[in-house]
């Protein structure tokens, strides 16, 4: 049995269309805008939390550093003319 001959020029599947389903998937305008909002709440949320810690690592390091003896670091005063 002699084999097959295939045609030299093939021509090229179509594309298949977009499925019903993928069109109905994408958020619409408005769940895109409440998903901003929801990300900048949780962002502001976030930015005052660390704002927070930082207020309170500060009072901590100044609590720390007022009950930390120090030497007397007066500045250099030429002594008085008597």
């Amino acid at each position: 049995m002699p084999a097959k001959e295939t045609p030299k020029t093939q021509k090229s599947k179509p594309r298949s269309r977009v499925k019903a389903s993928a069109v109905t998937q994408r958020p619409t305008y408005a769940e895109v805008c409440q998903q901003l909002a929801e990300s900048l709440r949780r962002e502001k949320a976030t930015a005052e939390e660390l704002q927070n810690c930082r207020r309170q690592l500060t009072e901590a390091f100044e609590q720390q550093a007022r009950q930390i003896p120090r030497p007397d670091r007066s500045p250099l005063v030429s002594p008085k003319a008597e």
